[in-house]
């Protein structure tokens, strides 16, 4: 099992992810972000982070007011959490997706409360939380709480592929003020009440 973690964060979110980066190292996990990659020979920043996202075991994803709209965090959900191909002529089982959890910082309107509201998480998260793939946490660095979410998240990886559940034009767009997101739930009153439910943590 790749024992390596993802942390993907805002930037103006990057101390929290200093102050988890060696709780998780202590846990005897690598650690890597964006902002830790460096271009490779003949590779873009981007081929690298989405090499690193495709690779790594767990992708976990630190959630302030602002990350529901980053088109960028939405992009390194997509990449990590897409179905992973079998490699041809090899006597292997394919390897899991990488486990997925989203952690509510302090600073988040929902992090008082003992839910949240799926407008004030990325779109995608919501979707692979919603169809159990990925799980939703509150900021902690008690390093036991931790590793259960690792392993649970583990579990989950392990059980459930990250399928595509949203219609095609939700898909391909990464907010859900966009006009796209907002016509295709009032056609489907069913998908709107089941995405915009309050969900547990």
């Amino acid at each position: 099992m790749d024992k390596t973690v993802f942390l993907s964060y805002l930037r103006q979110d990057a101390e929290y992810a200093q102050r988890l980066k060696p709780i998780l190292e202590g846990l005897g996990y690598a650690v890597v972000g964006f902002l830790d990659l460096e271009e490779g020979l003949g590779l873009s920043i981007m081929d690298v982070a989405r090499q690193s996202l495709q690779d790594c075991g767990w992708l976990i994803v630190l959630l302030s007011n602002d990350t529901k709209d980053s088109t960028f965090i939405d992009m390194e959900i997509a990449v990590a959490t897409r179905p992973r191909i079998a490699l041809q002529n090899v006597d292997q089982p394919t390897p899991p997706s990488p486990g997925l959890i989203g952690v509510i910082l302090p600073e988040h309107d929902d992090f008082t409360k003992p839910y949240y509201d799926p407008p004030n998480v990325p779109l995608r998260l919501h979707d692979r939380v919603l169809w159990e793939y990925g799980i939703m946490k509150k900021w902690t660095e008690d390093p036991a709480t931790i590793a259960s979410w690792l392993a649970e998240a583990n579990e989950r990886r392990q059980l459930f592929k990250p399928v595509a559940t949203l219609p095609i034009e939700m898909q391909l767009k990464r907010s859900w003020r966009s006009p796209e997101v907002v016509a295709s739930l009032e056609e489907r009153p069913v998908l709107k009440d089941l995405m915009e439910k309050r969900t547990t943590l």
